[in-house]
């Protein structure tokens, strides 16, 4: 593809989920918007080649995202939640997250990203600290996954729900999970190749995305051992 063709970007509103109109951003160029239905402001940015060099990282850097992983996963005062030893696949950590009182999320990955083809699973483990931002993570969370799902070819009218309904998997299918050896009840949306699903694992709210691995087959630990998961390994 040529640098300067054009990039068809479109996406869901975070707010209402009515589909943002798509737009076409050249490498290196950036816009600002709002959502025709609810007036959620939106920016958009297209990197370019120069920003993709820029942002590759070198040994230093390396170095520095390993040990702000290793602080993560050490500072963490919950349970998180990977597969078992019957996943073959890499593992590697997806990402995390907080706020001024500390780490209260992590994503653990397993397979390739998202954009390869093969299986894939991410397993995000919140923390809430009392149950109001329990409530609002789950709500973020169910928004958050019915948009990547849509994005994976979903249709609009089965994803629209979560975000306009009291209880935003009230529309998804009851799911089954197995988590440390028990059934645990979650929410599952399902497109193609692709699910989500969000159940509450004790003190913690788990988030799923999958790609090519059906549910029965997604077995949840709690991860003692996170060096596994330091190293980034794509199969």
């Amino acid at each position: 593809m040529a640098m300067n063709t054009p990039v068809r970007r479109s996406t869901l509103c975070p707010g209402c989920g009515v589909i943002v109109p798509a737009s076409e951003l050249r490498a290196g160029h950036s816009e600002t918007g709002q959502c025709p239905e609810c007036g959620l402001g939106f920016s958009r940015q297209c990197l370019g080649p120069n920003d993709a060099i820029a942002s590759e990282p070198g040994p230093s850097y390396a170095a520095i995202l390993h040990e702000a992983r290793r602080r993560a996963l050490a500072d963490r005062p919950f349970p998180i939640y990977g597969l078992d030893e019957s996943w073959t696949g890499s593992r590697w950590l997806g990402g995390w997250g907080g706020s001024a009182e500390g780490i209260n999320q992590i994503t653990f990955s397993h397979g390739g990203p998202e954009q390869r083809k093969g299986p894939m699973v991410n397993v995000e483990t919140f923390s809430p600290t009392d149950e109001g931002e329990k409530t609002v993570g789950i709500y973020l969370r169910a928004r958050g996954l019915a948009g990547r799902l849509w994005s994976h070819g979903a249709k609009h009218e089965v994803v629209r729900p979560t975000f306009n309904r009291e209880d935003p998997t009230g529309t998804w299918e009851e799911a089954e999970i197995e988590v440390d050896g028990e059934s645990v009840p979650f929410r599952m949306l399902a497109a193609g190749a692709w699910w989500v699903a969000l159940g509450e694992v004790g003190s913690v709210v788990v988030s799923l995305r999958v790609r090519g691995v059906p549910g029965e087959s997604v077995r949840l630990v709690p991860v003692g051992d996170v060096e596994p998961y330091l190293t980034k390994r794509l199969s």
